[in-house]
């Protein structure tokens, strides 16, 4: 398989053939070295397109926080992945330095779960870089529901069995 990533970064896959998080998300799986740099140029310098941003400092079930891009998607390694949006759509948030365009997200995630948040915008998915985050603690649970995202029991998708 042909990866144009970086050696020793991490991949996961979110997709199959009917189309983003359907297929579930597997594991991280680590880029193998290789000779062949034609694809990817290690010694060129890479950062995301653009910068995304939360208000809060981390997420936390059941917790409402705010994030200023385009557009976003959460990635529970071995586990689901999905679109992270506002239920009413792109809202301005108030009472910033500058009013940005953004929304207020509500994680409907169990505490604990491991959550990858990836930024993107019309050149893809992506593109805003991603941040790794671990569910914080919350008293409320009330959001949390047999359908809430998490880790999917027994194998991930993608796994290999070792013999």
């Amino acid at each position: 398989m042909h990866i144009d990533l970086p050696s020793l970064g991490t991949l996961q896959q979110v997709s199959d053939s009917a189309g983003f998080g359907t297929g579930g998300t597997s594991a991280p799986t680590l880029v193998a070295e290789s000779g062949d740099n034609s694809c990817f140029d290690v010694s060129q310098s890479w950062s995301p397109k653009f910068w995304f941003f939360l208000k809060t400092p981390g997420v936390v079930q059941c917790s409402t926080t705010q994030i200023w891009t385009p557009s976003f998607v959460g990635v529970i390694p071995g586990g689901l992945s999905f679109p992270i949006s506002e239920e009413s759509g792109i809202s301005i948030i108030a009472n910033t330095p500058i009013e940005e365009i953004g929304f207020s997200w509500l994680p409907r995630i169990r505490e604990g779960t491991q959550l990858v948040i990836v930024g993107g915008d019309n050149r893809g998915l992506g593109t805003g870089g991603q941040v790794p985050y671990t569910i914080g603690h919350s008293d409320n649970s009330s959001c949390v529901t047999a359908g809430s995202p998490g880790i999917t029991p027994g194998a991930v998708a993608g796994a290999v069995k070792s013999t």
